[in-house]
């Protein structure tokens, strides 16, 4: 989904993606 965590990268479940931040 694009939101800045802070941290590592997660796999978003929503679109499939890898987010970055």
């Amino acid at each position: 989904t694009g939101s800045h965590d802070g941290h590592i990268n997660y796999w978003d479940a929503e679109t499939g993606e890898n987010d970055a931040f």
